[in-house]
């Protein structure tokens, strides 16, 4: 999967991209961004749309462990979700999203579809930002998943199983880290206007 650059406003959520402007402005003063000094405010998303995952290589394998997992995405994954139980083809998309974050050091952000039973659309946003522990290795992605359909509705208890029979990648891409001179005064406080 190609992963190229594009801009911070390929991201449709008002709260995701609040979520990458606050990461910015924190990259732009210290590098890769610890994820304990991530503090975008309270009503910046919904944590019940959020993953956090730790990132544990072992013999040259690196493999994605959750420690944090929102009541939404449990409900559409079940309890104990892990990188590996997440079904096919998701499970590919998915891992290659998280592949590329701790390889670029960069937020990912990605953009599925499916079709639900009446052949409305059915999208799923990922946005991935990656953390360090003050050095530039990757240990810790947070995911935020916001899926909206326009049309039609949505269950998250079955949502899975609509993206196992049709998936489609319609936006994968990287985006880079701004220095501090390119962002607006806003953004190097770590928040953003438009709420």
């Amino acid at each position: 999967m190609q992963f190229n650059v594009i801009p911070i406003d390929a991201i449709k959520a008002i709260s995701q991209r609040n979520f990458a402007f606050h990461w910015q402005a924190l990259h732009a003063k210290t590098g890769l961004p610890r994820f304990a000094d991530f503090s975008p405010g309270e009503r910046a998303h919904d944590p019940r749309k959020m993953l956090v995952w730790a990132i544990d290589e072992k013999d040259g394998e690196r493999c994605y462990r959750p420690l944090y997992g929102g009541a939404y995405l449990f409900e559409a994954f079940g309890p104990g979700a892990s990188a590996e139980s997440i079904p096919e083809p998701l499970r590919g998309i998915f891992r290659s999203g998280l592949d590329a974050c701790v390889t670029s050091a960069s937020m990912i952000y990605m953009s599925i579809a499916t079709s639900d039973p009446e052949g409305h659309r059915v999208e799923c946003e990922r946005l991935l930002l990656p953390f360090g522990d003050g050095a530039a290795k990757v240990t810790h992605i947070l995911a935020s998943l916001q899926v909206v359909s326009l049309e039609g509705t949505f269950d998250r208890h079955n949502i899975v199983e609509y993206f196992e029979k049709e998936v489609n990648v319609t936006l994968c891409g990287r985006i880079l880290p701004a220095s501090r001179s390119v962002l607006g005064p806003s953004e190097r406080l770590g928040w953003s206007q438009s709420a």
